[in-house]
Formats: C-alpha cells, sequence, structure tokens
C-alpha cells in the first residue's frame, strides 16, 4: 500500500480547514474589526516605510475587516492555502494519509489563530466570547463597532441581554444608543448608575477610551470636545486611524477647515474601504448641496459665541447646543443627554430651568420622559 495520501481525502482537508478557520474567525470578527479601526492598509509608500514592514502586513490583513464577510474569507484563504503547502509538503517527506490530514489541519488552523492573535494583539480569552473580565473587554469592543456604524437598537437589544448594565463604558454605549433615540429620559435609571460617569467616563487611561469620549461627545453635539478627543487618541496612534480619520474629517468639515479635513481625507483615499467615503466628503467640501447631510445638522451644533468650549461647564455648552439646534432630531438628543446629567449631578435649578424652556419639545408625545417627569414633579412638591 502506498504511503501517500490519496488524494481523494485531499478536498475533504481542505473543507474542514476552510470551515474551522472560519468559524473561528467569525468569532473573533468583533475585535478584529475593533482593531482595524485603529489601524488599516495604506496604499501609500511613504506609509510603509514610516511604519515598517511589520505594522504594514499587519494593517494589509485588519484592512479586509473594515468588512466583516471579506475579512473571515481573507483568513478563511489563508487557511486553505497554508493547508495545501503542508498537504505537499508532507507528501514529498511520503507521511501516510492520517498523519497528513491531521498535520494539515492542526499547522493551518494554528497559523490562523496566530494570525488573528498577532494582528489583534489580544490573548484567545479575547478573541473568543468567554466569562470573567475579558468578557467585560468583549462587550465594549463589541458596543464600540456598533456605535461606529450607528446601529442604536443593536446596542439596546444587545445590552438588554446582559442586564442589569454596571460597568460604566456600557453604560455610555447603551446610553448613547438611548439619547440618539429620544429614550435616554425614559431609561436613565434603569440600571445601576451612580453618577455622571454613567454619560461619560470622566477617567482616560488610554486612548481607545479617548477615542470613545470622541464618539459621546459627537454624540452630544459637542463638536469641539468630539473633535479634541479624536485628534489626541489619533496622535497616538501614529495619526493613522480611520476611524479617528473619519472623525476629524466630519468635525472639520462642520467648522469649515475644508484644508485642514483634505488633509485627512489624503490618507483614506489611499485605503481600500474608505475611498468612496473620502470621494463623498470631497464632494461635500467642493460644494455639493449639504442639506440633506447629517453633517448639517451639527453645523448647528457650533456655538453662536466665540467661546472656549466647557469655559462655562458642560452643562452650559449643551445649553447653548439645543438652543441653536431647536427643531432638529439633535436638539432632542442633546436635551436628553443635558437632563440626564442635571439629574444623575442633581443640578435641580438648572433642571427646572431646561424643562420650562424646552418643555415643548421634551413633551413631543404629550408628556415629559419618565424619569425628567419624576424629578420634575418631585422638585415641584419641595
Amino acid at each position: 500500500m502506498s504511503s501517500f495520501p490519496r488524494r481523494s481525502l485531499q478536498p475533504l482537508v481542505l473543507l474542514i480547514a476552510i470551515v474551522l478557520s472560519g468559524v473561528f474567525t467569525a468569532m473573533s470578527q468583533p475585535v478584529l474589526t475593533y482593531c482595524e479601526g485603529w489601524n488599516t492598509f495604506y496604499y501609500d509608500t511613504q506609509y510603509i516605510h514610516t511604519v515598517g514592514c511589520a505594522e504594514a502586513v499587519r494593517g494589509f490583513v485588519l484592512q479586509f475587516f473594515a468588512h466583516q464577510w471579506h475579512g473571515i474569507l481573507f483568513l478563511s484563504l489563508l487557511a486553505a492555502i497554508t493547508c495545501m503547502a503542508v498537504w505537499g509538503i508532507m507528501r514529498r517527506v511520503k507521511c501516510g494519509a492520517v498523519v497528513t490530514s491531521i498535520a494539515s489541519l492542526i499547522i493551518s488552523l494554528m497559523a490562523n489563530v496566530g494570525i488573528v492573535c498577532w494582528t489583534t494583539q489580544m490573548s484567545l480569552s479575547t478573541l473568543l466570547p468567554m466569562g470573567g473580565e475579558t468578557a467585560v473587554n468583549r462587550q465594549f469592543i463589541e458596543g464600540s463597532d456598533m456605535v461606529r456604524t450607528q446601529q442604536w437598537d443593536e446596542i439596546i437589544e444587545y445590552f438588554a441581554s446582559k442586564a442589569p448594565v454596571a460597568n460604566e463604558l456600557h453604560q455610555n454605549l447603551l446610553n448613547m444608543a438611548y439619547a440618539e433615540q429620544g429614550k435616554l429620559g425614559d431609561m436613565l435609571l434603569n440600571q445601576p448608575c451612580q453618577n455622571i460617569n454613567a454619560i461619560y467616563v470622566s477617567d482616560i487611561p488610554n486612548y481607545l477610551i479617548a477615542a470613545h469620549l470622541s464618539d459621546v461627545y459627537y454624540s452630544m453635539g459637542h463638536i469641539a470636545q468630539s473633535q479634541r478627543y479624536a485628534f489626541e487618541s489619533n496622535e497616538k496612534m501614529h495619526n493613522l486611524s480611520p476611524r479617528m480619520l473619519q472623525r476629524l474629517v466630519q468635525t472639520n468639515i462642520i467648522y469649515e477647515q475644508y484644508e485642514v479635513a483634505k488633509k485627512y481625507l489624503y490618507w483614506l483615499k489611499r485605503t481600500l474601504y474608505y475611498r468612496d467615503w473620502a470621494d463623498e466628503h470631497l464632494a461635500l467640501i467642493k460644494g455639493s448641496d449639504p442639506s440633506n447631510h447629517p453633517l448639517a445638522m451639527k453645523r448647528k451644533c457650533i456655538f453662536a459665541d466665540n467661546r472656549f468650549s466647557g469655559t462655562r461647564g458642560l452643562d452650559d455648552d449643551l445649553l447653548q447646543v439645543a438652543r441653536s439646534t431647536r427643531g432638529t432630531k439633535q436638539c432632542v438628543t442633546t436635551l436628553h443627554y443635558l437632563g440626564s446629567l442635571y439629574i444623575l449631578a442633581d443640578y435641580t435649578d438648572q433642571f427646572v430651568s431646561m424643562v420650562e424652556e424646552f418643555g415643548d419639545v421634551l413633551r413631543s408625545n404629550g408628556h415629559l420622559p419618565r424619569y425628567f417627569d419624576q424629578y420634575y414633579n418631585h422638585l415641584k412638591r419641595q
């Protein structure tokens, strides 16, 4: 009997390798997509010379996870190539069919796991949906991915399955989704929140939390703070985070700083997955009608007076945003944030003043949001 593996086994082994690789990659996909937001591949020689070969390869792999299925298919293809290469080597050394099949499967799967761990720089416990402290990190990663694509319903559904939500970062994500849907005043105290950290965390230990705060402030309509944290986060990521480059493009277009926006668009146009997005925003800069574009509403958030953001407190900044955006969805979102901050900080006079000024906006369904109504009536009875 020949010691060479029968050719009829090769398609089956190859199929199993592809399936196993695809399953593992699909389980790790949220983490890979999250990491792609900080490091993608730029088709530019200056980029390759600057970051070096290893980082360029890492970015090349991660870029495909800008579209989750493209990333899964790409790594499955790599697993298939590895499996076929091992199969060919084992045949040359005249190994038996069983040994060749097992070796091809194990090595291809190990290569797949190794590539994923290296590109994300994370352990298996974070890559796979396991319990313990890593589950907390995984939930933040998945929630952040959904914020990036504005999947507000999905965020609410995701964290509803994990209630009660006690982690402050998770509360930030959930409350952002509620605010965007005009529901925060109805849902604020459903989770065990203690203070304003339920809306935005005050501790910023790394660039990932700075990027998170950029999302929160952008949702609030506080464009200056959103730009600040996007800039600081991007700076820590060698100024080449596609996620932060997009935010910096948005905020600079809002401020009509078009030449600065073009600087960031230069890099996004040198990617595989952000070229169309960059072309769309270049068209805005070059004079196409922006009236129906979401950035047109955000432009109304800019303070009427030429103030430094935060000099009079975040609450006063948001009050000005609500006034300047009155009649828009952003006004409702901002008011839900502002009212919630007043409740959590126990700013009684400011809360009553806000309700009296914006009661018509907040009573869109004929009554105040649940927790706003309870707090307002409580204060009026005192």
